[in-house]
């Protein structure tokens, strides 16, 4: 009788195992929000995987580079100057 109850409780610990993780039918990715209110004078945010723009704010508009930009390209071109 043991043995029974036993693998009577496993079954129904594997049924509700693989019911936890069937996922909700319909149910979908949660929405993107609304942009943010920046500081910034323009800015683009794009998902990296699909391109596909999720946000921007003047996105077409001239700025200079910032800072670490300015670095990050010194730096890249010394490095290739060094590797000839």
């Amino acid at each position: 009788m043991k043995i029974i109850t036993s693998i009577i409780a496993a079954l129904v610990l594997c049924g509700a195992a693989a019911q936890a993780q069937t996922p909700v039918p319909g149910a979908s990715a949660r929405p993107i929000p609304a942009a943010p209110q920046l500081g910034a004078k323009s800015y683009l945010l794009a998902d990296f995987n699909s391109g596909q723009i999720l946000v921007e704010s003047n996105a077409d508009m001239r700025v200079e580079p910032a800072s670490i930009t300015k670095l990050m390209t010194a730096y890249v071109v010394f490095h290739e100057l060094v590797e000839g």
